[in-house]
């Protein structure tokens, strides 16, 4: 039998400093969490795929600024997935996705801030 899907949505208040981000993903780690929905995310997009690299699975940012807003979905290996499409506004506060997830079939996700 697989573990169940568990989804968290957190507002982080910024995540830019690397010393709260290594926080943030290891509290989702230590909880389980198969997907995390991130609000206010502050990050530049020239650090996403430091981000990227950093969490070691796949995630999707849709930020343009470290100072204000931004959204992000991390993905955990817990679960089988597939993510057959992703749409991001140009506000850089909504995140579309359709995804499969194991045997449940399609599903779609938004996040938004």
């Amino acid at each position: 039998m697989s573990q169940p899907v568990s989804v968290a949505s957190i507002n982080v208040r910024g995540i830019n400093n690397s010393e709260k981000r290594r926080d943030i993903f290891n509290w989702i780690r230590s909880k389980r969490i198969s997907i995390a929905f991130l609000q206010e995310v502050h990050c530049p997009p020239d650090q996403q795929n430091i981000w990227q690299i950093e969490w070691g699975l796949p995630c999707i940012i849709n930020s343009n600024s470290g100072q204000k807003g931004g959204v992000a979905i991390f993905f955990s290996n817990l679960f089988e997935y597939t993510i057959h499409k992703t749409s991001c506004d140009s506000d850089n506060r909504i995140i579309a996705v359709d995804i499969s997830v194991g045997e449940i079939g399609r599903a779609s996700c938004r996040e938004r801030v």
